[in-house]
């Protein structure tokens, strides 16, 4: 994250497979249940990115140990039961549970501190907390339709049409048990999102965003009728509240979305930031993705365009930043620079 008390926020994260093939890092299951390799892994990376892109505000000189949990996206299909498959230079993926009619009438919010992987995550956050004295870091705890997803699978879109009650009865326990996994890591580190999007450590550290990647998939009329409860039941429970939508389409969700009490929304690369700003208001702090294939694959100057765009969308600036995640290996870093070179031509705050 670069920070700048002029400028806009601007954030870069990078994708599991540059690390890998930048550093030789991976991202097995080792990283993610020693703790020791992966504050160690954590201090090479700023050290890195001090070293590749210091002369632009980015990483660290002297970077000093952080004790951090990390569990990727994938904490509470795990908690459910959905087998976790790792990759030493990729993200965390699941398997969907795909549970039957009958499965789902029986289906419970976990013990969530007894149950895996959390069990051992609170392992570590207690080793860290003797060794540092205090734990950081938090977990990525989805989304209401993201989650009855992975726990129902694609059956979920033909019970939108013919069985509602299962609709209802799987999130309905997904939004029960993120609350409370939400809660106990809130408790723990201070924060509950900046593994969703880094940026908000300095933005709110206290915002608790839900992300809603899968919403796109369906429409307006079904968000309404199934999943708005279920938001709406975690913007009372949690605030300060946000919505993750990565999706290129949220405009089409705004007369929903708007009814939420709501402090911050990421506007995925694609949607029509401009309109979203009109019917949010400037009060509310939009944080806009940059696309990270266009980031990889386009020129400089359709890069500075496209940072210029949502600058001058997103006014005004001082509810407003710009992110890109999942930065690719072979990202030109002229690019990288791009961004940063707008935002500072374009991207004072107002």
């Amino acid at each position: 994250m670069r920070i700048s008390n002029e400028h806009i926020p601007i954030d870069f994260e990078f994708h599991e497979s540059w690390w890998h093939k930048n550093c030789n890092i991976d991202f097995t299951r080792e990283y993610y249940f020693n703790p020791d390799l992966r504050v160690e892994i954590d201090q090479r990376m700023r050290r890195y990115l001090y070293e590749r892109y210091g002369y632009l505000g980015f990483g660290e000189k002297d970077p000093k140990k952080r004790p951090f949990i990390d569990f990727g996206c994938v904490t509470m299909p795990a908690l459910f039961g959905c087998e976790v498959i790792f990759s030493k230079d990729s993200s965390l993926t699941v398997k969907d549970l795909n549970l039957s009619d009958e499965e789902i009438q029986d289906l419970q919010v976990p013990d969530i501190k007894n149950s895996y992987p959390l069990k051992d995550i609170i392992k570590q956050m207690n080793y860290l907390e003797s060794r540092f004295g205090y734990v950081t870091g938090d977990l990525d705890w989805d989304g209401a339709l993201n989650l009855a997803l992975h726990i129902r699978g694609q059956q979920l879109f033909e019970d939108f049409f013919n069985n509602s009650s299962i609709v209802h009865k799987t999130l309905n326990v997904a939004t029960q048990a993120m609350v409370e996994v939400v809660r106990y890591v809130g408790s723990r580190t201070g924060t509950t999102s900046v593994c969703v999007t880094p940026i908000i450590a300095d933005i709110n550290p206290r915002l608790n965003v839900t992300s809603n990647c899968t919403v796109t998939m369906i429409s307006l009329e079904h968000y309404d009728k199934f999943i708005f409860k279920y938001d709406k039941f975690l913007s009372q429970q949690l605030q300060p509240f946000g919505v993750h939508h990565c999706g290129e389409d949220m405009e089409r969700f705004l007369p929903a979305y708007k009814r939420l009490k709501t402090d911050f929304f990421e506007i995925g690369w694609g949607s029509d930031v401009r309109r979203c700003r009109q019917v949010l208001g400037p009060n509310v702090y939009i944080n806009a993705r940059l696309s990270p294939v266009r980031l990889k694959n386009c020129s400089k100057k359709e890069i500075i365009e496209d940072t210029k765009k949502l600058i001058e969308q997103g006014n005004p600036l001082r509810t407003f930043s710009i992110s890109s995640m999942g930065v690719e290996y072979g990202t030109p870093d002229e690019n990288i620079e791009a961004v940063v070179e707008t935002v500072e031509k374009y991207g004072r705050k107002t």
